[in-house]
């Protein structure tokens, strides 16, 4: 989601469009910034911990609602909602503005509500799959929701024709992306890995992952764009490993864009046909 807005603010700003960013006051951007907060939530209720508690609901609720507040407000023409959270799509059925929302993870019970008693025609509501759409609207999406895949800009990250005979792995370090089972299938297939990506969740982390890296088996840390690019480029595999209904698997298309194959477990939208690197 962070990518998604920040490459589509600064994207829109090249483009001769005003836009500007609301998130936290401490993003690093060269567009206007309108502070959500002042700091990012997670400096002060990291994730793993504060996940579904209500100190960390409470403080996203009150953010959130001061921020629309503003909103309502201010003469933009458009907002677009990349949050999580269920506020912004009631706000644009109750204040009529025009909205666009980018649902970016499978629906959870607040977020599927507040989609779907926000359908209106100033509100477009967009998913990133077939499968994932469908998730929001079984019996099929009204005509102000449609499918838009996530998208990379090429030039981030380059073709590179031969591989070095190693896999690696890119993501959120989570149970439900499953770094292990990565660990597991180079293992069986005497291939060294390499894992990349930031420790969203410590305690799997120290239990599950830190334990195997040894060898052939090693951890790359938190990389930068273009330096996770170049890694892409050396591998002769990506392992993509989701155990949730994965919407789209970004990390998928940059390793194809790199000429990177992908070896993945069929989960989300890895089972659509047609999910290639475009």
């Amino acid at each position: 989601m962070e990518g998604h807005a920040h490459h589509l603010v600064h994207a829109l700003r090249a483009r001769g469009h005003e836009a500007t960013l609301v998130a936290a006051g401490d993003s690093r951007v060269d567009v206007p910034l309108l502070p959500l907060m002042a700091q990012h939530y997670d400096r002060d209720y990291p994730w793993h911990q504060y996940h579904g508690t209500e100190p960390l609901n409470a403080h996203l609720d009150s953010h959130h609602a001061a921020s629309l507040a503003t909103l309502a407000d201010m003469d933009f023409d458009i907002i677009h909602n990349n949050t999580l959270h269920r506020f912004p799509p009631r706000f644009a059925r109750a204040v009529r503005v025009p909205m666009v929302t980018s649902l970016h993870v499978p629906p959870f019970d607040a977020l599927r509500r507040a989609v779907r008693d926000s359908v209106a025609p100033w509100h477009v509501t967009t998913g990133c799959s077939r499968r994932h759409l469908a998730a929001y609207f079984p019996e099929g999406p009204p005509a102000s929701a449609r499918v838009l895949p996530n998208g990379i800009d090429l030039a981030q990250w380059p073709y590179s024709p031969r591989g070095n005979g190693q896999a690696v792995w890119a993501g959120r370090i989570t149970p439900n992306k499953a770094p292990h089972l990565a660990i597991a299938a180079a293992r069986r297939a005497g291939v060294a890995l390499t894992i990349f990506g930031s420790i969203e969740d410590g305690d799997y982390f120290n239990a599950q992952v830190r334990p195997q890296l040894s060898g052939d088996i090693r951890f790359g840390g938190h990389l930068a764009g273009p330096d996770l690019a170049a890694e892409y480029g050396r591998a002769s595999a990506l392992l993509f490993t989701p155990q949730w209904d994965e919407p789209f698997g970004l990390t998928a298309i940059e390793a194809m864009a790199c000429g990177t194959p992908v070896a993945a477990v069929a989960m989300g939208a890895v089972h659509e046909p047609g999910w290639t690197a475009r």
